[in-house]
């Protein structure tokens, strides 16, 4: 051999031969190349992977005919090379090289065997010797993945043989590298010798399979390659059987195995080819596997087809169905001698059944006719494997027939109607219980699947699934076989179950019992086999994850064998005991709980619920054992993970504490159910529950779900045992909880007991005598068994506050006993805070403790210091706490607004009363902070506060103390100074909205005009009749709450006390009675209210007290306990009885305050005695003060002086007593004002009385108490001022032109319009306008007066509205001067128009002109002149006076709290000072000389000036005096002030009369010196109109005019008014007013009597306060409507 073939053999056979190699074979191989195929079969690069057909290419020209003699030397030099390379190739390409390596050598080896093929005819031997060693380098083509390249190769070697094997005539060699178009091999008989070559057989089978592979692997989408391997595979048989057995063997294997690789292929792109290939190639791909005698395999790989199946494409079904069809015949036909091939078979019937029976009908039908076919052919030669397929075609049909009636629910109930296969199904199921040695439902118990503890005689399959032999017979089949096929029928027949327990639930018919007898022994078969199978101690991986994806059909099989065995009352017990062991099994999961749980709770509802009442528990026993059962294995399993033991089952992602509290739920509802079924075994749950459920972890966590079973058992416990029955033997939970065989711990025990007094406390309404005995014997127990040691002091305290609770609602008559049970409570929580200093949670009880016994110390009569002590020391333990909030340790979380803030707003009410403010607000501020620590809305709060009056005093007429809105703004961060804020608070609420808006605003501001004003700010219409129509819905509410009561009674107060100020009392008084009714009803269901007998007189009057028994009912009281179950909603919970009776008490005061008003004294006796009672009684000093004044005040009218004297004296001597417990001095000198006025009035009454003996004694003590009044009324302004913020708006008056310009630009920075009216302008200011008009020569005195409006300190002046009033007031001057073009033009557009409007409304309304000059006519008329030519800085006169109008619109538009709060206080200060000052008048004028009439008139112009200025200087008396006049002649009836205005304009006209009668002359201090008689009678005939509701001073006016027209009839000198003589004669009005005047009190008493509210016109109405009474109701003098003449 040449140096160079040593060479490159040598470099072929190293390892590191790099590229390059092929080149060198190529060179020294050259001499071939005129030898070698033009077309080169080998390119570098093999051709891509066909992925379409290709078109014929023309193939180039044959070579022609080699040279022998030319090629006998190639043969001769290049032979051993050749030789040594072909050699030397194959095993280099088995290791794997790298890929560039691998198609080097690919190529050298195809050059080498193409110079081989060159001079194969030069050479001896076998013909076909080389295409031999080129069928090896087409395996090493495909193995390396060249697909392509490799199927061209064999095709061409395999036509090379077909022509090399056929006979010579028609043999011609081939082109090489072209493929026949049928590649089919000659049979072996013709191929000579060559046909019993082993050789040839294997090279054809190595081709096939090769092309085979390519097809596959190359994922070819052409059906020629696979026709192809169809052809090969009928002509390889005649092939196969020349090799030997183990060849055989060998490459059946590889064939087959190449055969399943199309097949699958195909049916996943059966979409790809036709449908009759792909059926014929898997067919024939099964039935190439039973030829070979793989019938293991057959199984196998109809699995692996049927999966690759593309069901969408036409034709799958058909294929699916085929691929069965063969599997199985193909199995059957041999299945005698393999038994594991049987195994399969029914396994891939399995997977079979599972996946592809339930998508298609047509297939179902097939597949089921098939396996009931098969199974008859076998059954009597295999009965276990045709048991199976029966089960199977059973399963099927019924599947069917469920599709068939989804469109008809009837045929579901009944689907099961074909007996023979009800029949087939009994008879399999019994067949396949004997083999598996099942007898009654139990079987022997198996260390593995399938294999015996001690294995039978006829168990003899050693095999991994352990098979069973069937007796008599050498068919085996293996446990889980027939364990799908149980599991596969049981999915079907658990939907007809289902089906017909709906049916059964809803009361229908159900089919035959038989029928569910078959499909229960089904289930009971696989819930029997299921749970062997899981006590199998050994099981493979397999094995565990089979047993795992059936576990969710054991357990609907376990809840439908339940249902199946109900509806037919057989083998209930063996259901039951099935469930009782798989949730005693070790293999049961948290999850499988959860399944069982709700089915089983339901199975036991629906038989409540259709009767079955024996049934029903049962079920629902089942599930409280399956409930403890998983509770059970929840904390087994959360404690072996908190202690680091491995736990395979994932856990649960609810706590521990969910489980317990769905746990608890549950069992409630099942023991309420048993409960009315009349299940004995009651108590048995509900105390092992309690036993079994709290010994699992902290029980503080679920102390509220537990909680709800204790109220289940004490209503059970009412229900058993009446309060006519023995109670003492009625069971306490104590009792059971100890005699269980696990006892709880003592403090669980103790908890437990809590619950249940608690529980007892709050169903005492149902049977009062049981729930307190029950309470006693509880309390008994826990303070003599369970807290008895020191460490229990805490539990000790709690039990004796609850223990004070249950004497305090059993009656007032315990209350001494309650008292000495929280004083030991309070002893024992001092002890233990002592002890353990800081503790939240002692202090905390301490404190509730106090509060309590305050409360308590209030009904006992203990006195203010015991009461104001108590609270005092609650407030100082909280304030102590960093917070409110705590928790015991075992009990749940208390939400402290739910439970102590009812507590504390009883005793808010109670501390509001007494006039202890101070604690009042104190505690307020606890709620406060208790609401912002639980991040509750403080809207609702502050809602709450107000609409219950505790924000402010009692008997006060401020909505909210000042002093506290100002602290809570500032210090605890609420911003309650906006109205803006209350406004969120009342958002949607418009009953509380309209309560608001009436407490809030001065009643003085209340006319029509302002009404429209606060429809546009707040969105409510605040006039009568629609505050009315709120109320009334109130009332209308069906039910009606008590909050809803309440809030209609509020509202009709307020609408009283508004159409009071009106001078309005007849209508007042049908509010203010509805009111009291409302409230009276209130005030029954919080106290047991009692009237005694009253006589009216002298004597009863200053009696002592005792005809009012007021006492509060003890479940009332209870129910403020902050441990007590509150039976009504949060609104009502805060509706205290301490509230109650203050509403109660102010009806009281308003009502007999109208009827004092309209003379009705009897009635508005009794009413003030009423109160007098409840309040001296309670020790409410504010409310005794106020009652008994009024009392003085009434026998002062009715002229019973000494009684008069007495109450008085009582009153003032309840004052003196009770002035270090009033703590707000503001209230404290309202109410002496109150007494000092009525004193003076007493005196001045004494005085007239005496008025002939010319005592001056009376008179002068009478104007020593008005002045006291009035210098007491000063120092409330001034105390308010000096303890006021400094944070107020400036709020002082301006011109109204002005005023419009201000407010809109202070409302502009508040981002709102000002209030307008409903044009959109503002409300006309007639003080305002005439200031505005003043003439040219005032304006300097009335700048001179500007510096003394701050030295004003008498009563003339009052305090300014704002202590920051001047350096605001010089901060908007240099405003002004900075924007003086801004101003003047805003100035000159509103005013000038304003003052255009306003004038064209007076000469319209007075048809009067306007001149430079005023008219005396203004005095009489009230008609209102100006001039013209003011200059525009006369604006800022009215802002240094403070016009009431413009303050209240400023007051509005900034929206300041505050500030409204100070103008109704300074409104209210008005009214009290006019008529203060009215009162001094009189008694000045009375003094005659001593006083002169200019201090007289200067008192009239300053009452005059307070209606319309806070403080107008009386230097503007003697130049605005007729525009004063003017101003108060133009207010008509139900105007603002209408009756102060009639008063004013009658005191005037009865002193100036008396002057202008007496002989003495009169100074010319004012025009008041200047008046006639005329102008006189003017003023009396106005006040005559305007005080028409008022009786008393509709009297007084119409005696005076009578006078002055008997006098004029005598006198001719008296002058009257032009208008009073006509067609009436002077003795006519004379006589018409003396009958006016005689009558006014009987007309009044009458017209109240008849108003009522439209809705309740009955005698109740009538007959008003004392619509109750019988025997104590007055007779009231009453008039026949037929005998009023109009």
């Amino acid at each position: 051999m040449e140096a160079a073939a040593e060479d490159l053999l040598a470099a072929l056979s190293s390892a590191s031969s790099g590229a390059g190699l092929r080149s060198r074979f190529s060179a020294y191989l050259q001499p071939f190349s005129p030898h070698l195929p033009g077309a080169n079969p080998n390119p570098t690069n093999p051709p891509p992977k066909r992925t379409t057909k290709q078109p014929k290419q023309q193939q180039p020209p044959p070579p022609p005919p080699p040279d022998a003699a030319a090629l006998r030397p190639l043969a001769k030099r290049f032979l051993p090379f050749l030789c040594r390379a072909i050699h030397l190739l194959p095993p280099l390409l088995r290791p794997n090289p790298s890929s560039a390596d691998a198609d080097e050598l690919l190529e050298i080896y195809g050059l080498v065997l193409d110079c081989l093929a060159a001079i194969s005819a030069c050479l001896a031997g076998k013909p076909y010797s080389v295409l031999l060693q080129r069928g090896h380098f087409v395996c090493c083509l495909e193995s390396r993945g060249h697909y392509a390249r490799a199927e061209v190769e064999a095709a061409a070697t395999l036509d090379a043989l077909r022509h090399a094997l056929s006979p010579a005539p028609t043999a011609a060699k081939p082109r090489r590298g072209a493929a026949s178009a049928a590649p089919l091999l000659p049979d072996p008989g013709v191929a000579g010798e060559a046909g019993a070559d082993p050789e040839i057989s294997m090279l054809a089978v190595e081709l096939t399979v090769c092309l085979a592979n390519c097809a596959s692997k190359g994922k070819v989408k052409e059906a020629a390659p696979y026709e192809r391997v169809l052809v090969l595979l009928e002509q390889l048989r005649p092939w196969l059987r020349i090799l030997t057995e183990d060849s055989s063997r060998k490459y059946l294997t590889l064939f087959v195995n190449a055969l399943s690789r199309c097949a699958i292929f195909l049916a996943a792109e059966s979409s790809f080819f036709n449908a009759n290939l792909v059926r014929k190639f898997c067919v024939a791909t099964l039935g190439e596997c039973e030829k070979a005698h793989m019938m293991d395999r057959v199984p196998t790989v109809a699995r692996k087809i049927c999966s690759s199946v593309d069901l969408s494409c036409v034709g799958s079904m058909q294929l699916l169905h085929d691929v069965l069809k063969t599997a199985i015949e193909s199995v059957l036909r041999v299945q005698v001698e393999l038994p594991k091939a049987v195994n399969e078979l029914l396994e891939f019937v399995a997977y079979f059944s599972r996946s592809f029976l339930s998508s298609n009908k047509d297939l179902q039908v097939n597949a089921s006719e098939l396996l009931y076919i098969q199974g008859g052919y076998l059954s009597e030669v295999s009965p276990p494997m045709a048991s199976v397929l029966h089960l199977y075609a059973t399963g099927l049909h019924f599947s069917l027939q469920q599709i068939e009636s989804e469109g008809h629910p009837a045929i579901s109930v009944d689907f099961p109607k074909n007996e023979k296969n009800l029949q087939t199904l009994n008879s399999a199921l019994g067949t396949l219980a004997r083999i598996f040695c099942v007898t009654d439902g139990k079987s022997s118990q198996r260390d593995s699947l399938g294999k015996y503890a001690s294995p039978p005689s006829d168990a003899g399959h050693p095999n991994k699934k352990h098979s069973y032999s069937y007796s008599g017979s050498h068919e085996y089949i293996y446990f889980v076989a027939y364990f799908d096929s149980l599991e596969y029928v049981c999915k079907i027949l658990l939907q007809h179950a289902n089906a017909v327990w709906k049916n059964f639930s809803e009361g229908k018919t159900v089919p035959n019992p038989r029928d569910m007898t078959c499909i229960f022994m089904a289930l009971d078969q696989f819930i029997d086999f299921s749970l062997i199978a899981y006590s199998c101690t050994e099981r493979s991986e397999e094995e565990k994850e089979r047993l795992h994806e059936q576990r969710g059909t054991l357990l609907r099989a376990l809840v439908s064998a339940i249902k199946i065995s109900f509806m037919t009352n057989k083998a209930i017990q063996k259901s039951l005991s099935s469930i009782n062991r798989a949730i005693s099994s070790s293999w049961i999961k948290l999850e499988d709980f959860n399944f069982l749980i709700s089915p089983i709770f339901n199975i036991g509802v629906t038989l409540y619920n259709i009767g079955h009442l024996e049934e029903a528990p049962k079920a629902l026993e089942l599930c409280c054992q399956t409930t403890w059962a998983y509770a059970s294995l929840s904390y087994s399993r959360l404690s072996a993970t908190t202690e680091g033991h491995i736990v395979t089952e994932d856990l649960p992602e609810d706590t521990l504490n969910d489980i317990i509290t769905d746990a608890f739920a549950r069992i409630t509802k099942m023991v309420d159910i048993l409960n009315r079924c009349g299940s004995k075994v009651i108590r048995d749950i509900v105390v092992k529950s309690l036993s079994e459920l709290l010994a699992y972890g902290d029980t503080s966590d679920y102390h509220k779900s537990y909680s709800v079973l204790i109220k289940l058992w004490v209503k059970i416990t009412l229900k058993d045992f009446g309060d006519d029955q023995c109670v003492d033997s009625a069971p306490l939970l104590y009792h059971s909880l100890k005699g269980y065989p696990s006892p709880l711990p003592k403090k669980l025990i103790g908890l437990i007991l809590e619950q249940e007094l608690i529980t007892y406390g709050a169903m005492e309404s149902r049977a009062t005598m049981l729930c307190a005995n029950m309470q006693n014997r509880i309390i008994d127990i826990l303070l003599n068994e369970i807290y008895c040691s020191k460490e229990y002091y805490l539990d000790r305290s709690k039990v004796l506050v609850r223990k004070a609770r249950a004497l305090r609602a059993s009656g007032v008559q315990n209350i001494s006993s309650c008292l000495v049970c929280l004083s030991g409570a309070i002893s024992l929580l001092k002890g233990v805070l002592d002890s353990s200093q800081g503790n939240a949670i002692v202090i905390h009880e301490l404190a509730t403790a106090y509060c309590l016994h305050a409360h308590c110390a209030q009904e006992a009569n203990y006195g203010e210091e015991v009461i104001f002590d108590g609270v005092r020391s609650a407030v100082d333990l909280w304030s102590k706490m960093g917070a409110l909030h705590h928790c015991s340790p075992g009990e749940i979380f208390q939400h402290l607004s739910e439970t102590l803030v009812p507590l504390l707003c009883s005793l808010v009410d109670l501390l509001a009363m007494k006039g202890c403010f101070e604690l009042q607000f104190e505690l307020c501020k606890l709620i406060i902070m208790i609401w912002k620590e639980e991040n509750l809305p403080l809207e609702k709060l502050f809602s709450m506060l107000f609409i219950n009056g505790r924000l402010n005093h009692a008997c006060c007429h401020l909505p909210m103390d000042q002093k506290f809105v100002s602290y809570v703004a500032q210090h605890l961060g609420v911003d309650c100074h906006n109205t803006i804020f209350w406004r969120n608070c009342f958002k949607g609420d418009y009953p509380s909205l309209s309560m608001f808006l009436q407490r809030l605003w001065p009643v003085d501001f209340f006319s029509q005009s302002w009404e429209q004003s606060f429809e546009i700010q707040f969105g409510l219409n605040a006039s009568v009749d629609e505050i009315d129509k709120v109320a009334s819905s109130l009332v209308s509410e069906v039910p009606s709450s008590n909050q809803s009561t309440y809030l209609a009674g509020c509202i009709y107060y307020d609408l009283s006390e508004r159409l009071l100020s009106r001078g309005q009392p007849l209508q007042a008084i049908s509010y203010g009675r509805e009111a009291l009714q409302l409230r009276k009803k209130l005030l029954k269901k919080k106290f047991k209210f009692n009237l005694g007998k009253f006589i009216s007189g002298e004597n009863q009057c200053s009696g002592g007290q005792g005809f009012v028994s007021l006492e509060a009912w003890g479940p009332t009281m209870a129910e403020i306990w902050p441990d007590c179950t509150r039976r009504s909603s949060m609104g009502d919970s805060f509706l205290t009885p301490w509230n109650v009776v203050r509403c109660y008490l102010e009806s009281i005061l308003q009502v007999a305050l109208i009827h004092e008003w309209i003379g009705d004294g009897a009635e508005a006796e009794v009413l003030l005695r009423t109160g007098r009672e409840i309040s001296c009684f309670q020790g409410l000093p504010v409310f005794a003060v106020v009652f008994t004044s009024e009392l003085g005040q009434l026998y002062r009218k009715r002229q019973l002086w000494d009684a008069a004297e007495g109450e008085l004296k009582d009153a003032r001597k309840l004052l003196a007593d009770n002035d270090e417990f009033i703590s707000c001095k503001s209230c404290k000198l309202a109410l002496e004002i109150s007494v000092d006025e009525q004193y003076g009035d007493l005196f001045w009454n004494l005085f007239e009385k005496d008025f002939q003996k010319r005592s001056t004694c009376n008179l002068s003590n009478a104007l020593g108490m008005y002045q006291s009044a009035m210098e007491k009324l000063n120092d409330t302004c001034s105390e308010f001022s000096a303890g006021s913020t400094n944070d107020k708006l400036n709020t002082s008056c301006i011109l109204c032109s002005k005023c419009i310009a201000e407010t809109k630009r202070g409302a502009c920075d508040h981002g709102k319009e000002p209030i307008a009216a409903k044009d959109r302008v503002l409300p006309t200011c007639s003080p305002c306008l005439l200031f505005s008009h003043a003439p040219i020569n005032q304006y300097d005195e009335l700048v001179g007066l500007k510096s003394e409006r701050g030295n004003l300190k008498n009563a003339e002046s009052a305090p300014p509205l704002d202590i920051n009033v001047k350096r605001a007031f010089r901060t908007s001057r240099l405003a002004k001067e900075q924007n003086v073009v801004a101003r003047a033009k805003t100035r000159t557009t509103r005013s000038s128009k304003r003052t255009a409007h306003v004038k064209s409304e007076l000469n319209s309304k007075n048809d009067i002109s306007w001149s430079n000059v005023l008219s005396t006519d203004a005095l009489v008329c009230g008609t209102s002149c100006s001039l013209y030519g003011v200059d525009g800085n006369r604006d800022d006169m009215c802002s240094m006076f403070g016009c009431w109008n413009c303050l209240f619109v400023n007051s509005l538009n900034f929206e300041c709290i505050k500030n409204i709060l100070q103008f109704r206080k300074d409104c209210i200060r008005r009214r009290h000072l006019v008529s203060l000052l009215l009162k001094t008048a009189r008694a000045l004028g009375a003094q005659g000389g001593k006083h002169g009439a200019h201090e007289v008139h200067s008192i009239y112009w300053q009452c005059i000036s307070l209606l319309y200025f806070r403080c107008l200087p009386q230097g503007c008396y003697t130049t605005y005096g007729p525009h004063l006049i003017g101003l108060i002649m133009n207010v008509n009836t139900g105007d603002l002030l209408s009756l102060e205005c009639a008063e004013i304009l009658y005191s005037m006209s009865f002193f100036l009369l008396k002057g202008s009668l007496s002989e003495q002359s009169r100074d010319g201090c004012c025009s008041l010196s200047s008046v006639q008689i005329s102008h006189v009678v003017s003023w009396l005939l106005k006040a005559f109109a305007l005080s028409g509701e008022s009786p008393s001073l509709l009297q007084e006016v119409c005696r005076l005019l009578t006078c002055i027209f008997l006098l004029s009839t005598i006198d001719s000198t008296v002058q009257l008014p032009s208008y009073s003589k006509g067609f009436l004669s002077l003795n006519h009005w004379a006589a018409y007013f003396h009958q006016t005047s005689v009558g006014t009190y009987l007309d009044c008493h009458y017209l109240a009597s008849l108003q009522a509210l439209p809705r309740k016109i009955d005698k109740k109405c009538v007959t008003g306060f004392l619509a109750g009474m019988t025997d104590e109701v007055p007779k009231f003098l009453r008039f026949k409507i037929l005998n009023i003449s109009c």
